[in-house]
């Protein structure tokens, strides 16, 4: 065992208990929403239908509407009226749960399709930046330009990058530029795959996440193309990561961290330090 796996180790009790922590909270959330769908079914659901109720069958003459509304709840809490009851109060639950769990989803996706570029205009704008501590450029994502030929070893290097990125401020991946700001596209990668499309490039990006990082890091990277005169470029939205991302290179773990405009490897007591620091951070 070297000492990067050693570190992920120590690191896995806390990592569970702020899952934990995180679940609890968003736990919280489901249950208020579900809450407040059970309370709007069997208080005002349930009134308005025994008012439609009366007023289909024609009780409704001389009745007041304080009453319709009134009457119906202090019944709903009646022996003979708990089966309805409880009907209402799941379906307002899951009305509820349905609701907070779309509202979150929701609210994830616009806030990173905020700042997401969607037009050559804006990659341009991008790419004039020059690379730095959020912004790196990478030629290809497995075809060697110099050897005019496939080469695996560098989807490797896309893997250190992303884990760098995860682990310092998060930031942007752009495949299919080169270091002096060229656009190469990345029709060459495309052909090389077994299916030759965009979502053939995303779904192999995602499996080299899942392999070097981990499948529960797959949420924080985010890809959007962008082409331009036939050439078309990937744009990985990497999100910072909380808890340590580790990159798996054979059976060794490394921790890369994106410092300035290059990925450095850190050693061990390097890794730790900074793992300590982003956790008194938060």
């Amino acid at each position: 065992m070297n000492a990067m796996d050693c570190i992920a180790g120590m690191l896995n009790k806390r990592n569970l208990e702020s899952r934990r922590r995180s679940k609890g909270m968003l736990g919280c959330f489901w249950t208020w929403k579900a809450g407040v769908g059970v309370v709007t079914l069997v208080l005002i659901g349930h009134p308005v239908l025994e008012l439609l109720h009366r007023w289909r069958m024609g009780d409704g003459t001389g009745i007041s509407i304080a009453n319709s509304l009134i009457d119906p709840v202090a019944e709903a809490f009646t022996v003979s009226m708990l089966p309805i009851t409880a009907v209402l109060g799941a379906l307002g639950l899951l009305g509820g749960a349905v609701f907070a769990r779309f509202q979150e989803r929701w609210r994830r996706s616009s806030v990173k399709q905020d700042s997401r570029v969607g037009d050559i205009e804006g990659l341009r704008s991008l790419i004039s930046q020059g690379e730095g501590e959020r912004l790196e450029f990478k030629s290809s994502l497995r075809w060697d330009w110099r050897r005019r030929s496939v080469n695996k070893a560098l989807e490797g290097v896309i893997a250190k990058t992303i884990s760098g990125l995860m682990n310092q401020s998060g930031g942007v991946l752009l495949i299919g530029v080169d270091d002096g700001g060229s656009i190469l596209g990345i029709e060459n990668d495309l052909m090389s795959l077994r299916r030759k499309d965009l979502d053939g490039f995303e779904q192999r990006l995602m499996v080299l996440v899942t392999t070097h990082l981990g499948g529960d890091h797959t949420g924080a990277a985010h890809v959007v193309f962008v082409s331009d005169r036939g050439k078309t470029v990937a744009l990985v939205y990497v999100d910072a990561v909380a808890d340590p991302v580790f990159c798996k290179d054979g059976d060794v773990r490394r921790y890369y961290l994106r410092a300035g405009n290059t990925t450095t490897e850190l050693d061990a007591s390097e890794a730790l330090a900074h793992i300590e620091r982003k956790r008194d951070a938060s």
